[in-house]
């Protein structure tokens, strides 16, 4: 079964989410959204609708990068994964959730006896990387990886 997760930012007015439909657990989504803020060039507060765009787009990248080099463009796995939410991104099946404000992140964990959220870490995602990623096999990204910021690395990747 599939870790399900929204990743939100806020700021001054509002809060802004997107759904990430697998690897949700935070070894997996800190070590990406660490990675992300180490290469894009603005920071999540700047301009959350892009920083989501974007962290989408490097995600996906890396998936299309991944079947290109396995030789298997044909099912088009990479659409899929991702997706912007309503503004309560409640599917029912969210097993965490990150929030987002200035360098700083939240990370919450749904109980399903419970029926409620607990707060697991709070602190910079430099600090979260530290704690759940650097031991992790997940340390150089689980969607999102380095190679693809770079487009001489994108094409020796190709």
């Amino acid at each position: 079964m599939s870790t399900r997760c929204r990743i939100e930012i806020k700021d001054d007015k509002y809060v802004y989410r997107i759904y990430r439909h697998s690897d949700g657990y935070p070894e997996g989504v800190i070590a990406d959204l660490y990675i992300f803020m180490n290469n894009y060039s603005r920071g999540p507060s700047e301009d959350p609708e892009y920083f989501l765009a974007n962290f989408i787009f490097y995600a996906k990248l890396s998936a299309w990068v991944w079947s290109l080099r396995g030789g298997d463009l044909s099912s088009k796995w990479w659409e899929y994964g991702y997706g912007v939410c309503a503004p309560n991104c409640d599917h029912g099946d969210l097993d965490y959730s990150y929030t987002i404000e200035g360098q700083n992140v939240e990370i919450r964990k749904y109980d399903w006896e419970t029926k409620s959220w607990s707060l697991i870490f709070s602190g910079t995602i430099e600090e979260a990387y530290k704690k759940f990623c650097t031991k992790t096999a997940w340390r150089d990204g689980c969607h999102i990886h380095e190679s693809v910021f770079a487009a001489h690395k994108l094409l020796e990747a190709i």
